[in-house]
């Protein structure tokens, strides 16, 4: 770890292997039934990183699965990471998990070491998803992959830890607030379709036309 005379005082840039730990994952084997039948194991894919917060997976597994296989389990809020996609081409999925979760071997998770908060680290990192993607991604492979080393090297400004907390509470409140103000949009757009919807409608039918019409006994030739 390093200071930084253009952070803020008492901040300073660390390397994300200086952070934690990093897990890989696996797939159990598929012709073993007892692994899939009746899981209770989350099993993180890249399909369920749609979600800053990882509580479930598509996929469970089963405990036998994780003690016969060479899994091992991620324990929550721990920072979760897409290093083998497609998406990897345009989008760094990353999230924390809140729940013990096992990985497919797209898979990778920074096992903090708890001088960096999860959220904190989750934002940072997709702040600077461009940088990484550029910095850390493969080049020659068929699909879109991220290299570990490249990974471990990758430096990130990293705050005291309570102000760490702060920032994250207020970036959950502000983003909140932005969530909401989308949502409102939305409800917006779609009332503006249906009116439009029904002016046209109205038009069509001659409704919009019937006061004049009323006053106007004489008809228009069409």
């Amino acid at each position: 770890m390093s200071g930084d005379s253009g952070l803020p005082a008492g901040w300073i840039e660390a390397p994300l292997g200086a952070l934690g730990t990093w897990m890989g994952g696996s797939t159990p084997s598929k012709s073993n039934e007892a692994y899939w039948r009746h899981g209770t194991v989350p099993w993180v894919t890249p399909k369920d990183m749609k979600t800053d917060i990882v509580q479930q997976a598509q996929d469970l597994i089963s405990a036998e699965a994780v003690r016969n296989s060479r899994l091992r389990l991620v324990p929550p809020d721990s920072l979760l990471m897409v290093v083998r996609s497609g998406i990897l081409s345009h989008t760094l999925p990353v999230a924390r998990n809140s729940v013990a979760v096992a990985l497919n071997q797209d898979m990778k998770a920074l096992v903090l070491d708890g001088s960096v908060h999860a959220d904190y680290l989750r934002y940072t990192l997709q702040r600077a998803a461009t940088a990484v993607l550029r910095q850390c991604g493969k080049h020659g492979t068929t699909v879109a992959s991220l290299e570990a080393s490249a990974l471990n090297r990758f430096v990130v400004p990293v705050a005291p830890l309570a102000e760490q907390r702060r920032i994250a509470d207020k970036l959950d409140e502000l983003l909140s607030q932005v969530a909401a103000g989308e949502a409102a949009l939305e409800r917006v757009r779609a009332n503006l379709a249906r009116y439009r919807a029904a002016v046209l409608k109205a038009a069509v039918e001659g409704r919009l036309t019937a006061d004049w019409r009323a006053t106007h006994p004489t008809p228009e030739p069409a």
